[in-house]
């Protein structure tokens, strides 16, 4: 393939040199939101797997009858950080969807960058290091919080929160 009197670095730029037409066609468009996302961002076209996802997902419907009644009528909300990049996020913030919606909770959805910066003040505030997390608040303060993957389920993880 290569002449004899050509040098290894010399064969080093032309395998990348050859390599390179298939790192540009394998590269995807990806959709980063560093912002506060509506209910109606996720009907826009990079969330067609989170729609199928959050179509997908079978709550555990026992569960959810013990989180009603612990969740109505109290001060609660859920700041949910995700990367619209994030796999953790694209598996788990669906579930959270569901869940919420089931359930009529006030959820605020933050798209956050690789560096889990966004354009909230409050980033930093949360102290925000994994994705998803979904932050349960009650009265401005922190209850509890399901980090990246929960340890049962999205909504185990919360009735155990509000069970403290």
């Amino acid at each position: 393939m290569f002449p004899e009197n050509c040098s290894f670095a010399v064969r080093m730029k032309i395998i990348l040199i050859m390599l390179l037409p298939f790192s540009l066609f394998s590269q995807t468009t990806e959709v980063i939101l560093t912002k506060s996302i509506s209910d109606a961002s996720f009907n826009e076209s990079w969330a067609v797997e989170w729609k199928v996802n959050e179509n997908n997902y079978q709550p555990d419907t026992s569960v959810l009858k013990e989180l009603k009644k612990r969740v109505v009528g109290n001060d609660i909300h859920f700041l949910v950080y995700l990367g619209t990049w994030c796999d953790d996020s694209k598996i788990h913030v669906p579930a959270w969807m569901k869940i919420s919606s089931l359930l009529h909770l006030k959820s605020e959805f933050i798209g956050v960058n690789r560096n889990k910066e966004c354009p909230l003040s409050d980033c930093s505030d949360w102290n925000i290091v994994y994705l998803p997390t979904i932050v349960v608040v009650k009265e401005g303060k922190e209850i509890g919080r399901i980090v990246e993957t929960p340890s049962k389920s999205v909504e185990a993880d919360l009735l155990k929160i509000m069970s403290k």
